[in-house]
């Protein structure tokens, strides 16, 4: 294809490639299209001589005016390295250049020595904060050590006082990341030592935006592993030592604690099913060991605390306790009878009547009926033998009826039965009516009941007396119940040997005794008085004496019925 020079439109002889006269490289027809296609000698667009005169004149301009260019251009390029190295040299930049370079020994030498706070401008501002933040990314992203940050930012504090305010946040920042650091170190400490919960707390609170983050949460994991590993040690200990509910106990609080951090131990959750098998067939062999020795008190037992205390049960150990229970129930209530009988046997009856009362709820079904019949068999015996043994210490005499009835009543404290209650009701009415202090049911003149010393002329002391001035009476009602009045009429020492006393008893009104008439000149100055009162309702004693009793002397009298009391005669 031929080719057309785009300057002078001629069509260029096959093979060129340069137009010679405009040397300009050659076209194709597609290109030159806006040239008319002329033969290698048209000239029609030749320019004319005048238009190459102008061309030859600017050409000329040109190059008279290139020099002052230059000169012009050099001038302006000293002028701006002139500036530059003004500005460069300028304290400001070189302290920014330091900074830039990391050189914050030097930076704050030459702010120090051609600076201070007044000089402060906002680019120094911006490059401090600048290579403050890049110090706590390296912290973050730990390319630089806790020491090496910490001691580049002291070169960068050390421009002065408003560098606390500047570097706050990015301290703050900071001084987490360091803190992050430390509870990384710290959570290997920790672990190096066992205290394996102490570890994963620490590992956990390194900061999500340390660079430590994901390798402490790696070493948290490890530590809550390492934590179960050791709590399955301590619980294969136990095992060994046969302490499986102990073992269970500690395997469970483990469980509870990595609960607590949001995990769980598989290896803890098997060794626990393991235990609870375990500790199943050592109260079976245990309990089945004390059943063929007949312990089966020992062998219930056994399983019942792993049943009902521990809150652990299988079928297994639900058909041996109620196996063990029917077995140890029937035992229970013949040792205890056995042991009832020797404990009444040997006279420790309420020690007896107490086991077998024990018993009784602590069985059922036939062998409570069983122990209950064995109490009440214990309660017929133990009443006849207390009535027996009362009637045996009474023996007739009437002496001894209190002795006998306080037996009966100690008998009652032990057992409330009313066949004892029936024996102390017949006994009671052969105890004597102590007349000095039962209450009398009437009084007519000046009658004395005392407590008080009461010495007999010949020196026989008393303590119960009564006595009454000349014609004073006192009554008593015994609705039938007594047989004998009973008591000593004695005399004591007077001004006057002839002065006398004795008293009369009335029986229903009707008088049946008068005493001897006693004086200090008596023979017998002491005499025992014994009157039946057998049927009678009221007895009244009439007191006579021939003198005055001395007031002055607090009542004091010659005579006195001293003891006096009634009784029955015999049952």
């Amino acid at each position: 294809m031929a080719k057309y020079c785009i300057k002078c439109g001629k069509a260029l002889p096959e093979g060129v490639e340069v137009c010679p006269d405009c040397n300009i490289i050659g076209q194709s027809e597609s290109d030159a299209a806006l040239f008319t296609k002329l033969t290698s000698s048209a000239d029609a667009w030749r320019e004319s001589e005048e238009e190459e005169r102008k061309i030859l004149r600017r050409a000329e301009n040109f190059h008279k005016n290139r020099k002052t260019i230059i000169i012009a251009v050099i001038c302006a390029v000293l002028a701006i390295a002139i500036l530059f190295l003004v500005l460069f040299n300028l304290p400001a930049s070189r302290v920014v250049r330091a900074l830039d370079r990391g050189e914050y020994v030097m930076a704050q030498g030459i702010w120090h020595e051609k600076m201070d706070e007044d000089d402060l401008n906002e680019r120094i501002e911006e490059k401090l904060l600048e290579e403050a933040q890049k110090l706590c990314d390296a912290l973050a992203a730990r390319k630089m050590s806790d020491t090496e940050v910490k001691s580049a930012m002291d070169a960068l504090y050390s421009f002065g006082g408003f560098t606390k305010e500047l570097f706050a946040p990015i301290q703050k920042t900071m001084d987490a990341l360091l803190e992050s650091s430390g509870n990384m170190a710290l959570g290997g400490m920790y672990f190096a030592t066992g205290d394996y919960l102490k570890a994963c707390d620490s590992y956990r609170l390194v900061l999500e935006n340390d660079a430590l983050y994901g390798e402490a949460q790696a070493k948290a994991q490890e530590a809550l592993d390492a934590y179960a590993a050791s709590v399955i040690d301590d619980a294969s200990v136990l095992i060994a030592e046969n302490e499986y509910t102990a073992a269970i106990e500690c395997l469970k609080a483990g469980d509870r604690v990595l609960g607590d951090y949001g995990t769980f131990s598989t290896e803890i959750d098997g060794k626990i099913q393991d235990c609870y098998r375990l500790y199943e067939t050592y109260i079976l062999v245990s309990a089945e060991a004390l059943a063929k020795t007949e312990d089966y008190l020992s062998a219930k037992e056994t399983v019942r605390v792993c049943v009902e205390e521990y809150g652990y049960s299988t079928e297994a150990l639900a058909a041996a306790l109620e196996q063990y229970s029917v077995l140890a129930e029937k035992q229970l209530v013949t040792s205890t009878l056995v042991s009832a009988e020797t404990l009444y046997t040997s006279g420790k009856y309420a020690e007896a009547f107490k086991v077998l009362d024990e018993i009784v709820e602590k069985v059922s079904g036939e062998y409570k009926t069983q122990a209950q019949n064995g109490i009440v068999e214990f309660e017929t015996r133990f009443g006849k033998d207390m009535c027996a043994k009362a009637d045996e210490k009474y023996g007739g005499d009437r002496g001894k009826v209190a002795a006998a009835i306080a037996d009966l009543e100690a008998a009652l404290e032990i057992r409330n039965l009313d066949t004892i209650k029936d024996k102390i009701a017949e006994l009671e009415p052969l105890l004597p009516l102590d007349l000095i202090s039962e209450a009398y049911s009437k009084r007519v003149g000046e009658v004395n009941r005392n407590s008080t010393e009461f010495t007999a002329i010949e020196g026989t002391k008393y303590h119960k007396w009564m006595w009454g001035r000349d014609e004073a009476n006192i009554e008593f009602s015994l609705d039938a119940n007594y047989d004998v009045f009973e008591a000593i009429f004695a005399f004591r020492g007077s001004s006057d040997d002839k002065k006398s006393a004795y008293f009369d008893i009335y029986l229903d009104g009707e008088k049946v005794y008068t005493s001897e008439t006693l004086s200090a000149g008596s023979e017998n100055p002491v005499v025992p008085v014994k009157v039946d009162v057998g049927g009678a309702k009221l007895m009244k004693i009439v007191f006579h004496c021939d003198y005055e009793a001395s007031p002055g002397q607090n009542g004091y009298s010659y005579h006195a019925i001293c003891v006096p009391e009634v009784y029955k005669q015999d049952k």
